[in-house]
């Protein structure tokens, strides 16, 4: 146990002094706030320049029009009360000279059947994606639509269908479709729990197998091994990695409340309103996600203990990477139908269940025999795991001067 700890404290000090990790456990979160803050600023630019114009509870776009004129030849606009940002000509001349004195940013000529044809000619004086727009000339028609109709018509004129698509699997009828509002924001918690995972899961790991390596390369392995047990130095690794990415984890949650609360201070809306914790599966994602650490951190460590470089351990490590980035990949499969064939194969298989489980779970509900059956078979597969690392952690595998090829593998694993 005393060595346990001891490269438990040697691990935790070796890696909260790498750049890598301040980086994302620190670094990142700040950079992703900033560009949060700096689009949101930007967005906010853009609108100002826009100047939209409201009418009945409408928006008009108009790009990089600030002002703009109007030539009507058709007489369907004569009852349009001008205001700041449309004016009428009563020709082509008047509006291109006020065109040309910078007066307005562009002009529309309504021709004379327009009722008919729906033609209408815009003169600018540079074409770019920001001036040429069709918006100016929607406020118009809607200038003359109020006239005719209630602020709510408008608005339905406009907007006329409001589209919401609803799961069936999700919910079990119609009038359960007013419910999907929470389960997506479940779901979304979820794909976020899913990112978490492979990044924390593979970082960390990543750095279990760098520590090994480097180990090796230097030869400070030998100097360890003859002072304790291979079973002891991987276990201490482990834990310490462990620790050291839920700690990641801790520091991402308070940045993110922290520039949640920031957003409602500024008035805006916070990215996590609406968000509702799923406390019935809170427990099992934790369980998953424990049990997978070990897994893989025991699956990493093991193929550290093989590898004599850096560039041969992340080549070894797609056997166990692939399955899981794979499970993110059929994140619509899961979505379409979590009671599916594959979605239901995937949470049962040890290198997939940690996600694919919770994934399962945040959709629909799970056969209890289905979670039990799981859970059996991840805690197995952390076990052999585990004792397949065990045996690759063998003196004989750390003081190898060259990597096992696939034939000499499963001496090493099942050999005495």
């Amino acid at each position: 146990m005393q060595h346990i700890w001891q490269v438990f404290k040697y691990e935790i000090w070796r890696n909260v002094r790498r750049r890598g990790y301040l980086f994302t456990t620190f670094g990142l979160p700040v950079l992703v706030m900033a560009v949060s803050f700096g689009v949101q600023w930007f967005g906010q630019q853009i609108s100002e320049g826009q100047t939209p114009a409201d009418l009945a509870g409408l928006q008009f776009d108009f790009g990089a029009i600030n002002r703009a004129g109007y030539v009507d030849q058709s007489g369907l606009f004569a009852d349009v009360t001008p205001d700041d940002e449309l004016e009428p000509f009563s020709n082509i001349d008047s509006a291109r000279a006020a065109l040309e004195a910078g007066e307005i940013d562009t002009v529309y000529v309504i021709d004379p059947n327009y009722a008919e044809n729906g033609a209408i000619t815009q003169l600018v004086d540079e074409v770019t994606l920001d001036n040429v727009t069709s918006q100016p000339v929607r406020k118009l028609i809607f200038n003359v639509l109020q006239q005719s109709f209630t602020s709510a018509e408008l608005i339905r004129i406009q907007n006329p269908a409001q589209i919401r698509v609803v799961n069936l699997e999700r919910a079990a009828s119609p009038d359960d479709a007013g419910a999907s509002n929470t389960e997506d924001t479940e779901f979304a918690l979820v794909y976020g729990f899913g990112i978490l995972f492979l990044v924390i899961i593979f970082g960390t790991s990543s750095y279990l197998m760098q520590s090994v390596i480097e180990e090796k390369e230097n030869r400070l392995i030998e100097i360890l091994i003859t002072s304790m047990r291979t079973i002891d130095l991987m276990a201490g690794k482990i834990l310490a990695l462990g620790l050291l990415g839920i700690f990641q984890v801790v520091v991402w949650g308070a940045f993110a409340l922290f520039f949640s609360q920031f957003q409602q201070t500024l008035g805006a809306a916070s990215f996590l309103s609406g968000i509702n914790l799923p406390m019935d599966i809170l427990p099992l994602m934790v369980i998953y996600f424990l049990l997978g650490y070990l897994m893989f951190a025991a699956a990493f460590a093991g193929i550290g203990a093989i590898s004599n470089s850096i560039s041969e351990g992340p080549q070894i490590s797609l056997v166990f990477s692939a399955p899981i980035l794979l499970t993110f990949y059929l994140f619509p499969a899961f979505l379409n139908a979590p009671g599916g064939t594959v979605p239901t194969l995937l949470s049962l298989f040890p290198l997939t269940s940690p996600m694919a489980m919770v994934m399962r779970l945040s959709i629909s509900p799970v056969p209890s025999w289905q979670i039990a059956l799981s859970l059996v078979l991840l805690v197995l597969g952390v076990v052999f795991m585990f004792w397949v690392a065990g045996r690759m952690f063998r003196i004989q595998s750390l003081l190898s001067g060259k990597a096992p090829s696939i034939r000499q593998l499963p001496k090493i694993i099942f050999g005495s």
